[in-house]
C-alpha cells in the first residue's frame, strides 16, 4: 500500500496533463502567435498544410520531460517554411517537427534557420529538431554565411531529419559551447549533395571551435548518413573533448571524419565507402586521447595523407593550431581496396610548423580485407525524416 501511495501523486499529474493538454491547429501567423501565448506543457500547435512564407519566430516555452510543448507541420510534409524565415528557441523540453524549410534564408543579422537560443543568454535546453527537411536553403547574397542549426543550451537533439543541397558556407548544424558539457545528441539524419567549397566553413557537423578545445563536449553523433558530402576537408569537425561518434556511414563524400580540436574522443563502428572518387578519406587525428575502433573504410583514395592519419603537433601549440596525437588507440578497424596509406603515423609532419610527432600511440589488431565487406544493410536505420522514403539504394 505504501508503494502504491508514493506514486500516486505522478499518475494524478500525468492524468492531468493528459486530460488538459490540446492540439491546436494554426492557419495564420495570428492564430499560431495566440496558441504559442496560451502554449501548456503537453500542447501540441500544428502549423496548417501549406506554404508559411517570411515565419520569424522567437518561442521561449517551458514543457517538462513528460509533457514538452510541440511546434509542428503536417505530419506528411506539407508544411513548407519559405522565403527570409526562422525559429530561435528557449526554455526546456520544446520539440520542433516536421517542418519543411525549402529554399528559406534566414532574416538578416539573425544567424540561423533553427536557432537553440532566443537572445545572448536564453538558450534552449531538453529540446529537440525532428523529422524535418533543410532543402536548398542558400542565400541569395552568395559571401553571405550562417548555419542551418545551431544548438546551444544542454542535452538537446537533432534527430531524423534530411538535410539537402547546401552551397554556401557555414555550417549545416553546428554546436557551439557557451555553456559546458554541452550533452547533445545528433542522430539518424541524412545529409546529402554538398558541393565543394572555396575554403573553411563548409562542414556537415561541427562541435565547438578552436578556442573550445579544453572543454567538455560530451557529444554524441551517431547513425547519420553522408552522402556526397564535399564540402571541405572536414565533414564532421570534432573540436572539444569526450565526445562520441559512430555508426555513421560516409558514401560517396570528398572530406574526413576530423578531431580537429580536443582529447579523448572516441570513433567507433563507422563506415566509409569511397567507390575511388578522389579526395575520398577516414579519419583524421589531432590531439591526444583518443580511441579508433572497429572502423571499415572501403575503395577511398586517401585524404591528407591516408586513411587514418595521426597527425604531428607544434611545440607550444595556439589553441587554433595542432597538437600531437599522442596516446591514440587504433584497434580493430578494416580495410579493403584502398588507394593510399592506410595508417598514417606522421601526418603533416614538418609542415606549418608541425615537428612534434605522435608518442605513446597503440596501432592494434587492424585488417586488410581480401574480399569486399557486403554493402547491404549498411544504411543506418531509420535515416531522415519517417515520411520520406529513401533516396538511394545501397549497393
Amino acid at each position: 500500500m505504501k508503494r502504491i501511495h508514493l506514486l500516486a501523486p505522478l499518475s494524478l499529474f500525468a492524468l492531468h496533463v493528459s486530460l488538459f493538454s490540446a492540439t491546436r491547429l494554426a492557419r495564420d501567423l495570428p492564430e499560431l502567435k495566440s496558441h504559442l501565448q496560451a502554449a501548456q506543457p503537453g500542447d501540441t500547435i500544428q502549423l496548417a498544410p501549406g506554404e508559411w512564407a517570411d515565419l520569424d519566430l522567437k518561442l521561449t516555452l517551458n514543457g517538462t520531460a513528460d509533457a514538452p510543448i510541440t511546434l509542428t507541420g503536417d505530419t506528411n510534409g506539407n508544411t513548407r517554411i519559405t522565403g527570409r524565415s526562422r525559429i530561435a528557441l528557449s526554455g526546456e523540453h520544446i520539440i520542433l517537427s516536421h517542418l519543411v524549410f525549402s529554399h528559406a534564408e534566414p532574416p538578416a543579422d539573425t544567424e540561423a534557420l533553427v536557432s537553440f537560443r532566443t537572445s545572448d543568454s536564453d538558450y534552449a535546453h531538453h529540446s529537440r529538431l525532428r523529422h524535418s527537411v533543410f532543402d536548398s536553403c542558400n542565400p541569395s547574397d552568395p559571401a553571405r554565411r550562417y548555419a542551418w542549426v545551431r544548438l546551444y543550451g544542454t542535452h538537446n537533439r537533432v534527430d531524423h531529419n534530411r538535410f539537402r543541397n547546401q552551397a554556401h558556407s557555414g555550417v549545416t548544424v553546428q554546436v557551439r559551447m557557451l555553456t559546458p558539457d554541452a550533452q547533445h545528441r545528433i542522430d539518424h539524419n541524412h545529409f546529402l549533395d554538398r558541393p565543394k567549397g572555396d575554403g573553411n566553413g563548409y562542414e556537415c557537423i561541427q562541435i565547438g571551435q578552436s578556442q573550445d578545445s579544453r572543454s567538455l563536449g560530451s557529444c554524441l553523433v551517431e547513425n547519420n548518413l553522408f552522402e556526397r558530402c564535399d564540402g571541405e576537408t572536414e565533414i564532421i569537425s570534432s573540436k572539444t573533448c569526450n565526445n562520441v561518434i559512430r555508426g555513421n556511414l560516409f558514401y560517396e563524400s570528398a572530406g574526413t571524419l576530423t578531431l580537429r580540436h580536443g582529447t579523448d574522443s572516441l570513433v567507433e563502428n563507422n563506415t566509409f565507402i569511397g567507390n575511388h572518387k578522389p579526395d575520398t578519406g577516414g579519419v583524421r587525428v589531432i590531439d591526444s586521447g583518443h580511441t579508433i575502433r572497429n572502423n571499415t573504410f572501403h575503395s577511398l583514395t586517401g585524404y591528407t595523407g591516408g586513411i587514418i592519419v595521426l597527425y604531428a603537433g607544434i611545440p607550444d601549440s595556439p589553441l587554433n593550431g595542432y597538437f600531437p596525437a599522442h596516446r591514440v588507440l587504433v584497434q580493430g578497424n578494416q580495410f579493403y581496396d584502398c588507394q593510399a596509406p592506410l595508417i598514417q603515423e606522421k601526418g603533416g609532419y614538418n609542415e606549418r610548423g608541425r615537428t612534434l610527432l605522435p608518442q605513446d600511440y597503440r596501432i592494434q589488431n587492424n585488417t586488410t580485407l581480401a574480399t569486399p565487406p557486403d554493402h547491404h544493410n549498411l544504411r543506418p536505420p531509420e535515416v531522415g525524416p519517417a515520411w520520406q522514403s529513401p533516396q538511394r539504394q545501397t549497393n
